[in-house]
């Protein structure tokens, strides 16, 4: 009898057990994506925008980005594309215009005005993230 017991319950626990292994790697495991940790605005040497991003695939994603800069609130300067993202932690620098994809962007810029760049990416089946940096400025070239 108890021999019968356990040759019918083992399976049973062990359905249970399986059951919660898979849900705790669900909730672990974040699923392919695309996470930004930060935009930063730098001025050192070039003007340049610093995206700090971790992309959880097994090998790349491919996104569709867009990214504008705006100036004192109004938009300024856009762009979107497409791009293969490679797994991993990254946190590439790219000048302004080619950033936001749009060539004489930062020459078009106002001085003085509060800018802000900010980014919209989409991959799968309807997910995106977005990221703004804080305010930042360009100033006039005396040099």
């Amino acid at each position: 009898m108890i021999y019968s017991q356990y040759f019918l319950g083992a399976p049973f626990v062990a359905a249970i057990g399986l059951a919660a292994m898979n849900f705790v790697e669900e909730t672990i495991d974040p699923g392919p994506g695309i996470v930004v940790h930060s935009l930063i605005f730098s001025n050192d040497p070039t003007p340049q925008i610093i995206q700090d991003r971790t992309v959880y695939a097994q090998n790349k994603i491919i996104a569709t980005w867009s990214a504008k800069i705006t100036a004192a609130g109004a938009e300024a300067c856009d762009g979107a594309g497409s791009w293969g993202y490679p797994a991993g932690h990254k946190t590439p620098a790219m000048g302004v215009d080619e950033w936001v994809g749009e060539s004489g962007c930062w020459g078009r810029l106002p001085v003085d005005v509060t800018l802000q760049a900010c980014a919209v990416y989409e991959w799968g089946d309807g997910q995106r993230t977005e990221a703004c940096s804080l305010g930042f400025r360009k100033v006039e070239d005396n040099g």
